[in-house]
């Protein structure tokens, strides 16, 4: 399941399983568009805070802004707040 759910996240889709039945090809589809999605979001949050921190200083507002965190001499950013 593991790696039928990695190749169709992935959309690869090599063929060597396929689900069978009507519900399970649905969710298959569903499952691979959600997929690219998730890391369509992934990559516009790296852009947005990447291009955000080069043209004004990181802001610490919530949601969607960008924040820099020093602990013991390792700086981090800060992208997203889990309420």
């Amino acid at each position: 399941m593991v790696y039928f759910s990695l190749v169709t996240l992935a959309t690869v889709g090599y063929g060597d399983i396929l689900p069978h039945s009507e519900i399970a090809r649905a969710l298959a589809n569903i499952e691979a568009v959600i997929g690219q999605f998730y890391v369509a979001v992934i990559v516009a949050v790296f852009v947005g805070c990447t291009l955000r921190s080069r043209t004004s200083s990181p802001r610490a507002d919530w949601p969607g802004g960008c924040r820099q965190l020093v602990t013991g001499g390792i700086r981090y950013r800060v992208i997203a707040k889990i309420a």
